[in-house]
């Protein structure tokens, strides 16, 4: 089964360029502005990646939120604030793995790989 990925992020060339990135081993990826809301619809996704940037309030609203729907995906943090992911690491429940920016490629399609076949 092909992984389904949903990536949320506020930057469009951000999301631009990880989409690509990704896509050279998924090819099932859906790349969506952070919205408005406090939620996200997930059904038919496999995985869950946010890109965390300062404030960072809303980002982690909405994980939260996907944590507590009835299909609660794996989620990946990607962040350029090291500060931030070691605030979060261990205290913030909804993000099961937190990456940081530069990009990692292969850092990230282990993390993929391990949190959805964990679920699965």
């Amino acid at each position: 089964m092909e992984t389904k990925i949903l990536y949320i992020d506020k930057n469009d060339l951000n999301r631009e360029l990880v989409s690509k990135l990704l896509g050279r081993a998924y090819k099932n990826i859906v790349s969506i502005q952070l919205p408005e809301s406090d939620t996200v619809e997930i059904d038919g996704f496999d995985i869950l990646i946010i890109d965390m940037s300062p404030p960072w309030k809303k980002e982690l609203t909405l994980a939260s939120n996907v944590r507590k729907s009835k299909k609660p995906l794996p989620i990946i943090s990607l962040s350029s604030e090291p500060q931030m992911m070691f605030e979060l690491k261990g205290t913030e429940p909804a993000i099961d793995s937190f990456l940081g920016y530069p990009f990692n490629f292969k850092k990230t399609v282990e993390e993929i790989e391990r949190l959805t076949t964990k679920t699965e």
